[in-house]
C-alpha cells in the first residue's frame, strides 16, 4: 500500500491512524471521521472497516493497530492531566482579552487533542493586528510574567508558551511549511482550538482551506465555530480603550522600537540554535521554536504507516 492512495480505504484508516500512532494515541470513530486523511467516508462503512480489519483492534469506544492495547490507557491517564491544565486555560486566557492588540488566541500542539504528559506546558497561537505584532507579543509577556505563568528556563510545567504570534493579515501557513511530507502542520491546524476570537478564526480557516487536499471531508469555510459571534464584554472594550491610546504616532514609534529590540535579542540567540530550530522574526510573524520536529514527525509516521501495513500483510 502507498501514502495517498485515496481511493484505498485501507490505506486511508491505516494512515490516518499510523500519524496518531505516533503520539501513541488510539482513536474514537468520531475522531476517526474527523481526522481521516484523503478520503471521505460514510459513518457505516467507516464502523464496519473498523469492526472487521484484522489488524485493528477496539477496546471500548477506542480503536488501535493490533498489539496496541496499552495507549489507551496512556491516553486515559493524559486526558487526566489535560483537565488540570484546561483548567488553568479557562482561568488566565480570557484575561488577554484586555490586551491591546491581541484578536484571537488558541490552544495548539499536545493540548488542543489533550494528549498531555505531565511536564508539558501549555502551547498558545496567538494573532496580533497587523502592524502591531510586536506591541500585542509583548503586553502579552509582561501581563503573563506578572501572573507568574509564563513558561520561561526551566519553569515549564503547567506554564503558557507564548512562543507563536502571527498578523491577522498573515494566516496562510503555507509560508512555514517545509514541503509536501509537512504532514504535522495540516492537523495542527485542524486541531487548533480558539479560546476567544471567533471571527478570525474563521478567517484562518478560509486561508489555510489548502489543508481540504488532506481532509476532503472537511468544509472549511462553515467550520466547527462559523456561528460564533464577535467578542464583546468589559475586557474587550478595556482591550479597544487602550488601543485608542496607542494607535497614534506614540504607538508607532513603540511599535518600531519593541521591532527593533526583537530582531537585536533574535540576532544575538542565533548562534545558540541547533539546526532544527524554527525561529522567525518579522512583522506578519513571530515564531520562537528552538527545537521543529516536523521533518521527525514525518519520517516516524511514514515509518509507522509501513510497519503497520507490512504487519497486516502477514
Amino acid at each position: 500500500m502507498e501514502l495517498k492512495d485515496v481511493n484505498n480505504l485501507k490505506v486511508n484508516v491505516y494512515a490516518t491512524m499510523a500519524y496518531f500512532d505516533v503520539f501513541d494515541y488510539p482513536l474514537k470513530i468520531d475522531e476517526l471521521e474527523r481526522f481521516l486523511l484523503w478520503a471521505s467516508m460514510d459513518r457505516r462503512a467507516l464502523w464496519s472497516f473498523l469492526n472487521n480489519d484484522p489488524g485493528i483492534q477496539r477496546n471500548g469506544d477506542y480503536y488501535f493497530f493490533r498489539g496496541r492495547r496499552e495507549i489507551v490507557e496512556a491516553r486515559k491517564n493524559k486526558e487526566k492531566l489535560a483537565r488540570r491544565l484546561w483548567r488553568k486555560v479557562h482561568g488566565f486566557v480570557p484575561m488577554l482579552k484586555a490586551v491591546p492588540y491581541v484578536k484571537m488566541v488558541a490552544v495548539c500542539n499536545s493540548l488542543a487533542i489533550n494528549n498531555t504528559a505531565d511536564g508539558s506546558d501549555i502551547d498558545l497561537f496567538i494573532v496580533a493586528k497587523k502592524g502591531r505584532l510586536f506591541s500585542a507579543r509583548t503586553f502579552t509577556t509582561l501581563l503573563f510574567s506578572l501572573l507568574a505563568v509564563r513558561r520561561h528556563g526551566k519553569k515549564v510545567r503547567g506554564r503558557f508558551c507564548l512562543s507563536f504570534f502571527a498578523a491577522d493579515d498573515s494566516l496562510d501557513m503555507r509560508t512555514i511549511r517545509k514541503d509536501e511530507d509537512d504532514i504535522y502542520l495540516p492537523y495542527w491546524i485542524l486541531t487548533l482550538r480558539p479560546v476567544f476570537g471567533n471571527e478570525i478564526y474563521l478567517k484562518m480557516m478560509r486561508e489555510n482551506a489548502w489543508i481540504g487536499s488532506y481532509f476532503p471531508h472537511r468544509d472549511f469555510v462553515t467550520a466547527d465555530n462559523a456561528a460564533l459571534k464577535p467578542e464583546v464584554g468589559v475586557l474587550a472594550g478595556v482591550a479597544r480603550f487602550k488601543e485608542k491610546l496607542l494607535n497614534g504616532k506614540a504607538g508607532d514609534r513603540l511599535e518600531k522600537w519593541l521591532a527593533a529590540k526583537h530582531l537585536e535579542r533574535h540576532q544575538r540567540r542565533l548562534s545558540t540554535l541547533g539546526p532544527d530550530a524554527s525561529v522567525i522574526v518579522s512583522e506578519k510573524m513571530l515564531k520562537f521554536h528552538n527545537r521543529d520536529r516536523r521533518k521527525e514527525i514525518s519520517e516516524k509516521f511514514a515509518k509507522r504507516f509501513k510497519e503497520v501495513c507490512a504487519e497486516a500483510a502477514e
